[in-house]
């Protein structure tokens, strides 16, 4: 996650986002359900938003690591 929150704030694209858009080409989606399906996973919101969760979901592996430690077996 803290990967994930500094591409964010460095403005990189993550490989595997560029792979599958490379894997994807230019394709329209083949069906309804694959319509709707996107819609619901990708939201066409601003990348300030992304940026935001990103950086609260990084913050919050943070604190629960320090405060809820794995337990040795």
């Amino acid at each position: 996650m803290v990967f994930v929150a500094l591409e964010a704030v460095i403005g990189m694209t993550c490989p595997l986002t560029t792979l599958e858009a490379y894997l994807r080409g230019t394709q329209a989606h083949e069906s309804f359900w694959a319509e709707q399906i996107s819609r619901l996973l990708f939201w066409n919101l601003p990348l300030s938003f992304f940026l935001i969760l990103y950086l609260a979901c990084a913050a919050w592996t943070i604190l629960l690591w320090f405060f809820c430690r794995p337990r040795p077996k």
